[in-house]
């Protein structure tokens, strides 16, 4: 029978976690090993929010449980689950902050697995802040022992996330083929959206707030459209900051040239209609967006703040966002005027471990790790 692993931290929508999540799930072996996905009971109702993991006839199970807290209710029924079902074999639990509690209860069972993998944007300033505070990682050293398996999706997110404790950086990776170079695709979207074929058009995907930093991107396109008016913008993503945005857009007179899409699950339709990609986060973990757009053999420029991991291949230029939009306008440009023709960067993704199959194969031989020496540790 196939074993069965309870999967908590999924945060329904369209989010880093989530694709993470999903990329995983839709090439996992489920002859070898299935989740079940443990969800808070407030998001029963968003039916719309799991369309994607109903498509993939996932198990899910909702359970009265927040960001930070596991009520009674919620810690009886997730042990009656870890007790009940046939074949567990223990846990995966994404994002630290949520997480410890059912990595302790499949302990105390003597479940095997007992993953941890943390995902949280980090800059290196905010990791130097950490380092100083020890506070800031209260309750990790109880997942400490050899028995846990601690991952995290960037070296500057596993540091920050457990400190001196030994971790692995396990890759936000993603299906290489889907995002490869596709001249249709990008003749589609470009109708679509009613983009010439021969114009300019950067790029923007992320949640809309302050972290993103959408509007030192909407700068750098502004600036941009002064040089060369027939640049177009195209933005994916929604957030508390898309009425912001929009009306910034408006007052520059604007509007006609930039393209908001919301929330898409096919970015490789919009990877495909850019020219180059911006990032210029103020901290990240590690961006699912540029391993992405770089499959997709799109040039990315982003931000110094998130971990060098990033640049994988020679499409990734990292900027400093103190220089402002000067430099980043500049490389645009650059960028523009290169017109490099577009390729798939498969084999350096694939070499780099950023392949999802590879990355699969990795993730089960993990748990088939985790299971033999927990097992083996509980008999001795």
């Amino acid at each position: 029978m196939t074993n069965k692993i309870l999967l908590t931290g999924y945060i329904p929508g369209i989010n880093g976690i989530s694709t993470h999540i999903h990329n995983i799930y839709s090439h996992l072996d489920r002859n070898r090993y299935d989740y079940i996905f443990v969800i808070p009971e407030k998001h029963r109702d968003d039916k719309e929010e799991f369309k994607r993991l109903k498509d993939l006839d996932a198990e899910i199970v909702f359970l009265n449980y927040s960001k930070k807290d596991f009520p009674k209710d919620g810690r009886r029924e997730l042990k009656r689950i870890m007790k009940e079902t046939p074949n567990i074999c223990g846990v995966h639990a994404h994002d630290v902050n949520r997480s410890i509690y059912p990595l302790l209860l499949a302990d105390s069972l003597d479940l095997p697995v007992k993953i941890i993998q943390f995902h949280a944007g980090t800059s290196r300033h905010m990791l130097e802040c950490i380092e100083k505070n020890p506070a800031e990682r209260e309750g990790i050293e109880r997942i400490g022992g050899a028995r846990f398996c601690r991952l995290a999706c960037s070296d500057l997110s596993g540091r920050a996330a457990y400190g001196d404790l030994p971790f692995e950086v396990f890759p936000n990776a993603v299906d290489c083929k889907r995002f490869a170079p596709n001249l249709l695709y990008r003749k589609i979207t470009r109708e679509k959206l009613d983009i010439p074929l021969d114009s300019h058009v950067l790029g923007f995907a992320g949640y809309l707030a302050e972290v993103k930093n959408p509007f030192f991107a909407a700068e750098v396109f502004v600036r941009v459209h002064e040089r060369q008016p027939d640049t177009h913008m195209i933005i994916c993503g929604y957030g508390k900051l898309f009425d912001k945005l929009r009306d910034f857009f408006k007052e520059k007179n604007l509007l006609e040239y930039v393209h908001f899409t919301g929330e898409h699950p096919q970015m490789e339709f919009f990877y495909n209609a850019m020219d180059v990609f911006l990032v210029p986060s103020l901290f990240e973990g590690l961006p699912n967006t540029v391993m992405e757009a770089q499959a997709s053999g799109l040039p990315c420029l982003v931000s110094d703040r998130m971990t060098e991991m990033v640049c994988t291949t020679d499409l990734v230029k990292q900027l400093s966002l103190t220089e402002m939009s000067d430099r980043w306008v500049d490389e645009a440009i650059r960028l523009f005027d290169e017109r490099r023709e577009r390729r798939s960067y498969e084999p350096e993704l694939k070499k780099a471990g950023f392949e999802i199959c590879d990355a699969v194969e990795k993730l089960m031989q993990i748990y088939d790790n985790q299971r033999c020496f927990n097992m083996r540790s509980s008999t001795s």
